[in-house]
């Protein structure tokens, strides 16, 4: 059945049990992942107002530094993510494999570059509005809800281009770009069904506030791991009812 509700409830429903037969792997796999983005997260935030004059070059250091230390981190969790929905006994600490080869390392870079890539335009977008607009001009407000809705856009695109780490578990020799434009056909016309996916986890985004961010490994290996299987619902329907091997 590729009924999007349907789908999305069964995900999720098969993601917390495929959690709860490793809990506690999942939770550190997620704590690693997320320790290194929060810390970029603050940062990018902190700078602007403890500098007097933020340079906009600064923003590219930063996403030069997570392209380096974090996007082969977001690989290996990724495909954690995927071994995981599909009931596999995997370390937590396959995350850091990218980091020990050389090939893997490329491919992360490849994966991460190739969605940069495939969002720019959203980003430039984005960016544009953030400063180009005036503090004090009477468009702030236009351009902040128009700023909501493409970062809402690259969220849905960036998940919807993460199905890439499916492909690449079952294809080793495909390659990283062709990895996530197939992934991100998975999705064509179902970007309202992905962004419903994601609004589906906002009460779990905010008890991982609340929780002060002690929760946030969870919730974001819990939202990983039911888009893969989502993701492989899709791509095997003839075995809905099964994770494929």
């Amino acid at each position: 059945m590729n009924d999007p509700i349907f789908l999305r409830m069964q995900s999720k429903a098969e993601a917390k049990a495929r959690i709860q037969e490793a809990f506690w792997p999942t939770f550190a796999a997620g704590a690693i992942y997320v320790l290194p983005i929060t810390a970029l997260t603050m940062l990018s935030m902190l700078l602007p107002f403890v500098m007097e004059n933020y340079p906009i070059w600064l923003d590219a250091v930063l996403y030069l530094v997570e392209l380096v230390f974090v996007a082969p981190l977001g690989y290996g969790f990724g495909l954690y993510c995927v071994g995981r929905s599909r009931g596999m006994q995997v370390s937590a600490f396959a995350i850091f494999e990218p980091l020990g080869s050389l090939h893997e390392f490329g491919r992360a870079l490849g994966v991460s570059l190739s969605m940069a890539v495939r969002l720019l335009p959203l980003t430039v977008i984005r960016v544009l509005l953030i400063y180009a607009v005036p503090a004090e001009s009477a468009l702030v407000a236009v351009a902040d809800i128009l700023i909501l809705v493409v970062s809402l856009a690259e969220s849905c695109l960036q998940l919807a281009m993460s199905a890439a780490y499916n492909l690449i578990y079952d294809d080793g020799a495909i390659g990283s770009w062709r990895a996530v434009g197939e992934g991100l056909a998975l999705y064509r016309g179902r970007l309202l069904s992905v962004f419903a996916f994601l609004f589906s986890f906002l009460g779990w985004a905010i008890l991982a506030s609340i929780s002060m961010g002690v929760l946030l490994p969870y919730v974001t290996a819990y939202q990983s791991v039911a888009f893969a299987r989502m993701t492989d619902h899709l791509r095997f329907p003839e075995q809905n009812q099964e994770q494929p091997l």
